[in-house]
């Protein structure tokens, strides 16, 4: 996992009004406790500014159908940042079936946030948008650097190696979600 595995509950004071301010919290014991300053401190850069911008808009104007019902927010990324998938659960009732406000909303945070995607996961039930292809729907990529001593895999690194004496060679690394 790289920082990104874990949920961050998005709740409100009052639930049931839809202009409460969401926070981002963790559930200890049973209760919630506010992150500090809105994030997880441990997620990478580029999740940190995702959670960041996702609130801003899930506490803006025009989020009704994506607030409704929300109970956590999972974020994932590629190494470099590049790909930034965002997994928004909610409880009962669930997502609706062809719900286009919800789709429309999901859209807008995808551009907004330069999300790669942002899907929506109620029993039952998950709607993925901001993707063109279907083929590459939930696809993270990166670069992986295989350092390779005399036929046998010697380093891996995320980062191009400088200066060693035995072949290196760039390898895609694909991972689904």
């Amino acid at each position: 996992k790289n920082n990104g595995g874990g949920r961050s509950p998005a709740t409100s004071d009052q639930p049931d009004r839809d202009y409460d301010t969401l926070m981002y919290a963790t559930r200890t014991g049973g209760s919630a406790r506010p992150l500090p300053g809105g994030i997880f401190p441990a997620a990478n850069p580029r999740i940190r500014r995702g959670m960041a911008d996702l609130m801003s808009c899930l506490n803006g104007d025009g989020s009704s159908a994506l607030r409704a019902n929300l109970t956590s927010a999972t974020f994932n990324t590629s190494w470099s940042g590049a790909d930034c998938f965002v997994t928004l659960m909610y409880g009962p009732p669930g997502l609706q079936n062809e719900d286009s406000a919800w789709n429309e909303q999901a859209r807008g945070v995808c551009e907004i946030c330069r999300f790669s995607s942002v899907t929506g996961r109620s029993k039952g039930k998950s709607v993925t948008v901001g993707n063109d292809s279907e083929d590459e729907q939930g696809v993270i990529r990166d670069d992986l650097w295989l350092s390779i001593d005399e036929s046998k895999i010697a380093r891996v690194s995320l980062c191009e190696p400088r200066g060693e004496r035995s072949a290196s060679t760039r390898v895609e690394c694909i991972r689904y979600r």
